[in-house]
Parts: structure tokens; sequence; C-alpha cells
């Protein structure tokens, strides 16, 4: 109960008595709020309708570097973001960073949204901003460092081969996909080559897997070395390799081909006292409008490939479809 004395003109005294109960469990209730808000581990940030921080927890002081005294002073959000580039987007090209100020200023103010951040020491920070009813901003910093190098890291484990670092056969496959629908839509030339290490086996068998090993990751090297900058490899089961080549011809896939083999020729293997060479045979083939998809198209290459061990092994093959029926019987 709040009393409140008022004096009267005449020399008495009035007495007032006012419940106070509800408000002062409102009181109690907003400073537990704000004392839960001062300690949670994202940070949070309240704005008013002109962006000026009405309210930011520790996490939020800490992370823009603010003190306590400067907080209560209620600074401009527009400040805050410029202080020391501490967050930017993603990857932005530093020639960009002092005009991302003012667009980050710009998307709070448009209202709700989620924005990825990353700051100078590559951390990344998922914000949240909320339209308030009062017209203010409420943004939420959330830490998500740790959950997307572990997005990255499975990504990884899910197209790479852990022997070489090569695309798999399974991811391999999706570029090339995409490749062909390009080739589909816009009849780009797209090209694939397919590479076996010849004799592999008996790699295997004198020296072990262990040196075996090695020497998947020596061609695998050659295939990287020699491949142009457009051109993807994978590694697509035991000893082979394929090479996608997008927007290029047959004639251009045997250069890059002749070059692999020549580099994984001039590649050693050194296991302790073991050294040796390698060789290996290539097989070329260029999308058709006649190919049903990539499964003709990598059949075609492997066809070619198998041609090349026939020939004597260490050589390159282009597919060439076979005649027309009338033409073969001619």
């Amino acid at each position: 109960m709040r009393v409140q004395v008022t004096p009267l003109p005449d020399g008495g005294r009035m007495l007032t008595y006012t419940p106070v109960t509800d408000i002062v469990r409102a009181s109690d209730e907003l400073k537990l709020l704000r004392d839960a808000l001062e300690n949670v581990q994202d940070g949070v940030l309240l704005l008013d309708p002109d962006l000026h921080a009405t309210f930011m927890n520790r996490r939020m002081r800490r992370f823009w570097e603010v003190s306590e005294a400067e907080a209560a002073d209620r600074p401009a959000y527009s400040s805050l973001v410029r202080r020391l580039h501490r967050a930017s987007a993603p990857n932005l090209p530093t020639n960009e960073l002092a005009r991302f100020p003012a667009r980050r200023v710009a998307e709070v103010m448009a209202g709700d949204h989620v924005r990825d951040l990353q700051t100078p020491d590559g951390r990344r920070i998922r914000a949240h901003c909320t339209t308030m009813s009062n017209g203010g901003r409420m943004l939420t910093y959330v830490d998500i460092t740790d959950l997307t190098e572990k997005a990255a890291m499975l990504e990884t484990l899910a197209t790479t081969d852990p022997l070489t670092g090569l695309y798999n056969r399974r991811h391999f496959l999706e570029n090339l996909d995409a490749e062909w629908s390009r080739f589909q839509r816009y009849y780009r030339s797209v090209s694939v080559l397919m590479l076996d290490i010849d004799h592999f086996k008996s790699v295997n068998d004198r020296y072990g897997h262990a040196v075996g090993d090695a020497a998947i990751r020596a061609v695998a090297a050659a295939c990287l070395d020699g491949k142009r900058k457009s051109d993807i490899v994978g590694r697509i089961g035991g000893e082979e390799f394929a090479v996608l080549l997008p927007e290029t011809s047959l004639s251009r896939a045997r250069t890059v081909a002749d070059r692999i083999r020549k580099r994984v020729m001039s590649a050693q293997i050194i296991a302790g006292e073991i050294q040796f060479g390698l060789t290996v045979s290539i097989g070329i083939a260029e999308a058709t409008v006649s190919m049903s998809g990539i499964d003709a198209l990598m059949g075609a290459a492997d066809h070619a490939l198998y041609q090349a061990k026939a020939e004597g092994r260490n050589r390159c093959i282009a597919f060439a479809p076979p005649p027309p029926a009338s033409k073969a019987a001619e």
C-alpha cells in the first residue's frame, strides 16, 4: 500500500492510500525479465522507432565493445554498426566494407528479416530482426560459427573422396547432370574423360595397399595439375577417375587428356625405398544429341577407355560412335 500525505489550507493533512501491489509485482517481473535478458548467451538489442538503443544486454555490449555507461546514453544503431566494422556480410570484398553500415541500417529500418554476419576474426553471427509493437526493433545475435563449421564438414564428407580429396562419384555425377542440362538447353559442348591406372592390381600385389593408396593420390594430383580451372575431377571408384570438361569439344578434350597423361607419366611414387612410375589409359567422349543422358555419355567414355587398354595402355582414345547399320553393311 502506498500512503501519500497532502497538506491542507487549514493546516490539516489529507492521507490517501493507493494499492500498489500490482505495480510492484509488475516492476519485479520487469526486473526479473531484464536480468534474464542481461545474462542470456545470445546478444539482445532493443531499438526505439528512431533506431536508438534502449537496451543492450551484456553479450551485445561485449560484441560492440560498449560500456554500460555508453549503453545508457542510448547510442544510435548506425553508430554501433560503424564501430571498427565489427560485423559485415560474409565474404564481403574489402572495397565494399565502407558501404555496408548504411545498407545494414536500411535493412533494420525495413523490418523483419534474418541476416548472417561475419566478424573480422571469421566468426559467423545470425542476426534476427523483429518489429516491436511500439515501432521499434529487437535484434538478437546468435553465434553459429560451430554450426556452420560442422555443416561445412558434413558437406565435405558427403561430397569428397577421403583418400584423394577429389569429388566422390555421387557429387561428380551431380555436376555432370547440371552440365548435361546446360548442354540440352543451350547446346553447349560438354566432354568427359575416364581414366584408369594401368596395371594397378600389380602395384597393390607387389607393394601393398599403402603404396597403392599413394599411387592413387599421385594420379589425383596429376589430374588436378593437368586440368583447366573450369574442369571438375572425381574419383568414381577404385583406381578409376573421371574429369568433367564444361563447354569443351572433343578436340580440346584430347588436349587436356594428353596433358594429364603426361603429368602422370612424369610423377614418381616414393614410399620408403620404393620408387616407381605410373601410366594411365584415358577414354574421351563428347556429348551428342543422340545420347539419352549422362549414363550414355559416361558409357561412351568408358568404352573408349577399354579401347585404350586393348590397344596397349598409356594412351588417350576418343569415342567414335559406330556407323549406321546401312553404312556398316556396305
